[in-house]
């Protein structure tokens, strides 16, 4: 007999610190961990329940006898509702998969339940939105639905089906409270619910099955087997449909159910409860942990990038470098540093100053010249002047010797040529949002012509060209081109004017910022972009040229220095799984 409690408690690090992050792309990323460790040990908890290996007790019971009063309580039921007991139609019997002491018996759940239906319609039918009138007609019902039980059953969420159409509700799928139900469909397919009291008429919903227990089967005994690793292997063995998994009644009933005496049933409940009691616990303390631990990283790193003078920075960095390797154990952590960094390059606290360089305002008077001299050439058309920076559209301090402009004095963003199939050969460069990875904006793929034809026209863009997403900006999608190209007309080849380094606009523009900026400026619900007017409004910060290269080679050592920290990381956490998995199965054997 496995002792599960010194298990658990001998272990409690292998259990805590298997996590893996739930959404670990960066920006906007989800936050919460998936306790992969205490989820094995749910598992396992269960896995020894359904194995006898839980509680130990000699108790015996006749399951002849047992088998026989369940199955006429079987007829009985089925009497009541009018309905035949279907004939059990066994699959190809294979060995069984449970291992069970000598006193309990494995059978197929057909044996052990009194009633298994579905949802069936003798013709057509009207949904009728929820109505507080309609309780008093005997023509509607309650449509008991997954949805429902998942979030618990209330009356704004239910709906009403009308009977008038041959809809016999009140009899072979009416509900009443206390039956389970299965999901046979989709992506729960599988699951089993608790259907709560219901004081009104009640009928079950497509998509699951309804299942009523005799009393010699303790529910709450059913349903933790219904969560047992036991019951998953047998529905994931069964299921079938690639875009919607399915099972049919037949498939569940053939499930292998290990039978304990009535005795060891409420046993077995109660010793579930107590151990996954102490996985709430662990659970729980694992979380405030976590939490702890992001709380301090965001801090420390708003403190650090909030600094009013070289004096305060030099000691927030000081405290976060005391504890580098402390603060920075999560993917999370590490998303939160990157943008730290980006932040800190466009508030002139990566690199010194040189107060020989030439200041940006120089090299904006020399864009100005340039853009004059192109109209003039009629290179590029005249366009509406913009209006001049305001000092509350940046809330942060820079250099002296920076600037802040507009993207639409310092870039042609608007102005890039169209391109059609018939324009380019077959080795040319297509690039679809889908190429680029968010928030990173690594390029994830290169595909030409020859691979992806395209009908609609495509945006021209050069080598050098900054490529900016503009659907969805949070996606955070900006890249140089390192080749000629076209692009979808969701992206906008950027280009700069004398003195802006590309690789600069493109660290600007992922900056916190400026992403900001992007997703408080877009326009459209479910597709949100931001338009040409408002993107060419936004506020650029502008660094010295020579101080620009500085900041680019800085950016890149440090958010180098950012994905071997993430790579140890992501080791590091399969490790933690691993072992988790190794004291599963030592458990097991």
């Amino acid at each position: 007999m496995t002792d599960i409690n010194k298990l658990i408690t001998d272990n409690i690090d292998v259990w805590s610190s298997a996590q893996l992050n739930a959404n670990s792309s960066g920006r906007g990323a989800n936050k919460k961990r998936n306790l992969i460790g205490i989820k094995k040990l749910r598992e396992l908890i269960l896995e020894l329940a359904f194995s006898g290996k839980l509680v130990n007790s000699d108790e015996r019971e006749d399951f002849e006898q047992t088998l026989n009063e369940i199955n006429k309580q079987k007829i009985e039921f089925h009497s009541e509702k009018g309905v035949r007991v279907q004939a059990f139609k066994k699959l190809a019997d294979e060995p069984s998969n449970l291992l069970v002491p000598n006193n309990w018996k494995v059978c197929y759940l057909d044996q052990v339940v009194n009633y298994i239906t579905d949802f069936q319609a003798n013709g057509s039918f009207a949904t009728i939105k929820k109505n507080v009138t309609y309780f008093d007609s005997p023509n509607y019902a309650l449509l008991v639905r997954l949805t429902d039980l998942r979030h618990k059953l209330t009356d704004d969420s239910s709906y009403k089906y009308t009977d008038e159409h041959g809809y016999n509700f009140l009899s072979k799928s009416s509900v009443h409270g206390g039956e389970l139900v299965v999901a046979n469909v989709g992506a729960g397919v599988g699951t089993t619910l608790l259907v709560p009291k219901i004081d009104m008429p009640a009928t079950l919903a497509p998509n699951m099955f309804m299942i009523v227990l005799p009393e010699l089967v303790d529910k709450e005994y059913f349903l933790y087997f219904s969560q047992s690793p036991q019951y998953w292997r047998h529905i994931n063995k069964v299921n079938t449909g690639t875009g919607q998994p399915k099972i049919n009644k037949t498939e569940y009933k053939n499930c292998k159910f290990p039978l304990a005496p009535r005795k060891i049933q409420k046993l077995v409940v109660s010793k579930v409860k107590e151990l996954m009691a102490l996985c709430d616990q662990l659970e729980q303390q694992t979380e405030a942990s976590i939490d702890a631990h992001q709380l301090l990283v965001e801090e420390l790193l708003s403190a650090l990038t909030n600094s009013d003078n070289s004096q305060e920075f030099e000691q927030n960095w000081m405290r976060i470098t005391e504890h580098f390797d402390l603060l920075f154990t999560t993917e999370h952590s590490i998303e939160q540093l990157k943008q730290t960094i980006l932040q800190l390059a466009i508030m002139g606290k990566l690199v010194p100053q040189d107060p020989n360089d030439e200041p940006a305002s120089e090299l904006l008077k020399r864009i100005a010249q340039e853009k004059e001299q192109l109209i003039k050439d009629k290179v590029i058309k005249k366009a509406k002047k913009l209006p001049d920076i305001s000092n509350e559209e940046i809330e942060f301090q820079i250099p002296q010797s920076w600037s802040v402009t507009r993207l639409g004095d310092v870039t042609n963003y608007g102005s890039c040529d169209k391109a059609e199939l018939t324009d380019v050969d077959e080795s040319c460069w297509v690039l679809e949002l889908e190429d680029v990875e968010k928030v990173t904006s690594k390029l994830i793929k290169k595909v030409r012509v020859s691979e992806r034809q395209f009908k609609s026209s495509k945006n021209r863009f050069n080598s050098g060209d900054v490529i900016y997403g503009k659907l969805r900006p949070y996606l955070d999608k900006v890249l140089v081109a390192d080749e000629n190209g076209v692009c979808t007309t969701e992206m906008i080849p950027i280009r700069s004017y004398y003195g802006i380094n590309s690789e600069y606009l493109r660290i600007v523009m992922k900056t916190p910022y400026f992403i900001e900026y992007a997703n408080n400026s877009t326009h459209g619900m479910n597709l949100p972009r931001m338009g040409t007017d408002k993107a060419r409004l936004a506020p650029i910060i502008v660094a010295p040229v020579n101080e620009q290269a500085l900041i680019v080679s800085k950016v890149n050592q440090l958010i180098s220095i950012c994905e071997e920290l993430k790579t140890a990381i992501k080791i590091t956490e399969e490790v933690n799984v691993e072992l988790a998995e190794a004291v599963v199965m030592n458990a097991l054997s």
